[in-house]
């Protein structure tokens, strides 16, 4: 095998390494808090504002808005929002983490209406994210 067609293969070989990390790397865990049973104001502020950024389609400013509401009071809804405005975005690796996420987290759960929302936007995702294989390499 000529060494150009060697060096080509092992370039790919590290690019597709590279992205399936980038696709793969969760979040560290963070130190379980119990959140209070309540939200507090300064939250219902934040999904408000996220609220109205998302209506007139302004979804960087959206997301960036619902993480902070998440970084306040976690919770499936918010990890639904935040996974909305990634789709939105087509940023489908961190809607379908998102999507995932809020369809496991027990914290304000979703209604069966957002559950099944999220499950049609899970399916729509998992059609746009690359999947990659290598064979005889």
């Amino acid at each position: 095998m000529p060494a150009s067609t060697l060096r080509t293969r092992l370039l790919i070989v590290a690019l597709v390494a590279l992205s399936s990390n980038a696709l793969a790397q969760e979040p560290a865990p963070a130190t379980p808090v119990e959140p209070p049973s309540e939200p507090p104001a300064d939250y219902t502020d934040l999904i408000e504002e996220g609220l109205s950024e998302s209506s007139m389609q302004h979804w960087a400013e959206a997301r960036a808005v619902f993480r902070r509401a998440h970084a306040i009071f976690p919770n499936a809804r918010t990890l639904r929002a935040i996974g909305m405005t990634s789709y939105e975005l087509r940023d489908y690796p961190e809607a379908y983490r998102m999507f995932v996420a809020s369809l496991g987290d027990t914290r304000r759960p979703l209604t069966d209406a957002q559950r099944a929302e999220v499950q049609g936007l899970l399916e729509r995702t998992v059609l746009l994210l690359g999947r990659y294989s290598l064979d005889g390499i």
